[in-house]
C-alpha cells in the first residue's frame, strides 16, 4: 500500500494578492483549481511550448511510442563498418 504523507500550513494573502509558497515551488508552474466550496487545489504542471505540443497529441504522439517500442525490442549494436562495405551493403560517397 503506497501511502502519501500530507502536510500543510497556514499562509495569509498579502495586500496585493500574492502568496509565498517557498523557494522549493519558485519558477513552476501551478495549475490553481477552484472548487465551488472555495476549496483551492494547487498542482504542480509542466509548460510545453506551443512548437513542441505535437509529441503529445495523436497521431503523432502514437507513432513516436511505437518508434520507442521498437527501439527497446531492437537494441543499437556496434556497426562494423568495413564488413557492411565488403558486402556492398553500403557505397562509399
Amino acid at each position: 500500500m503506497n501511502i502519501m504523507k500530507a502536510s500543510y500550513d497556514i499562509k495569509k494573502v498579502s495586500s496585493s494578492g500574492q502568496v509565498a509558497l517557498g523557494k522549493r515551488l519558485a519558477g513552476k508552474f501551478l495549475k490553481i483549481e477552484e472548487k465551488s466550496d472555495g476549496t483551492m487545489v494547487l498542482t504542480p504542471v509542466i509548460d510545453i511550448p506551443e512548437s513542441q505540443l505535437w509529441v503529445f497529441q495523436k497521431p503523432d504522439k502514437s507513432k513516436i511510442l511505437s518508434a520507442v517500442a521498437w527501439a527497446e525490442k531492437y537494441p543499437a549494436q556496434v556497426t562494423a563498418l568495413d564488413q557492411l562495405l565488403e558486402q556492398g551493403s553500403v557505397k562509399p560517397e
